[in-house]
């Protein structure tokens, strides 16, 4: 699905902390996310299985195989934490190797819009889709030369 998150490769360490993020989505939780399908998805769910699904969902083969010849982007700002390659040695930070262009650019939007400067006329939402009190302030201070850099990740393969 494009849009969509590619579920395959991804830690299943962090699919857990996000189903949890998105479970919590109206309490102080500092890297809270909101979703009305995701709150419906895992109202069904018990959390008890939260961890078999994510293995599961985390072992499927990839959706796009991606260039594994593609030549490494470097230097990059995302490769510190995502990995050169867009993949991360961290479980609680995602692989972006083999997501979707368009998914990986409205994270990037999501992420930044509570620590972008007030622009006037525009309210801000005192209830952001996405919150987290560290990749905010990095992607606000990224320009959009950052999609270069999504495209790259977007065109691996995600193991």
């Amino acid at each position: 699905m494009t849009g969509a998150p590619a579920l395959a490769g991804q830690h299943p360490e962090y699919m857990v902390r996000q189903l949890e993020r998105f479970a919590g989505a109206d309490a102080d939780d500092p890297y809270r996310r909101r979703s009305t399908t995701m709150a419906h998805t895992i109202v069904g769910l018990p959390r008890s299985q939260w961890r078999r699904v994510a293995e599961a969902l985390s072992a499927q083969d990839c959706a796009f195989h991606g260039n594994a010849e593609l030549t490494t982007l470097t230097p990059n700002q995302c490769a510190s934490c995502h990995g050169a390659r867009g993949l991360s040695g961290d479980p609680a930070v995602p692989n972006l190797a083999g997501q979707d262009i368009r998914y990986l650019y409205y994270q990037y939007q999501k992420l930044r819009e509570p620590f972008l400067p007030d622009i006037p006329g525009i309210e801000k939402s005192n209830q952001p889709q996405r919150l987290h009190p560290v990749m905010g302030p990095l992607a606000a201070q990224l320009t959009d030369g950052v999609v270069s850099i999504l495209q790259y990740y977007s065109k691996l393969p995600c193991r």
